[in-house]
């Protein structure tokens, strides 16, 4: 599974078990709803600082957010993933704030 797809059904799942609804999110993280939407439809990749925010709403840590099943995100394979949030289908992977393109 792709970063770009793991990222907003990581932070669904999470919001599932602790029953947060989006707009409760957006309150715990100063998200905008619209914001957030765009994340879990694909549409946006959140920053670094807002997955912070987000993994302190849910009171983890980063590494706890892409750890819980290992078995679900596969860093090592992730160049076949297209960065679909801005649009661009170019081979590359997002890491943090930037993509590195394989080249």
């Amino acid at each position: 599974m792709c970063v770009e797809e793991y990222i907003p059904l990581r932070i669904a799942e999470l919001c599932r078990k602790r029953g947060y609804t989006k707009y409760r999110l957006a309150q715990l993280t100063g998200i905008t709803q619209t914001a957030l939407g765009n994340m879990l439809n694909q549409k946006s990749m959140p920053t670094m600082a807002n997955l912070e925010k987000i993994c302190d709403a849910f009171e983890i840590t980063i590494a706890q957010f892409f750890s819980d099943d290992e078995s679900r995100l596969d860093l090592t394979r992730h160049w076949g993933c297209t960065r679909r949030a801005s649009g661009d289908d170019s081979r590359g992977a997002f890491v943090g704030e930037h993509t590195i393109w394989q080249g």
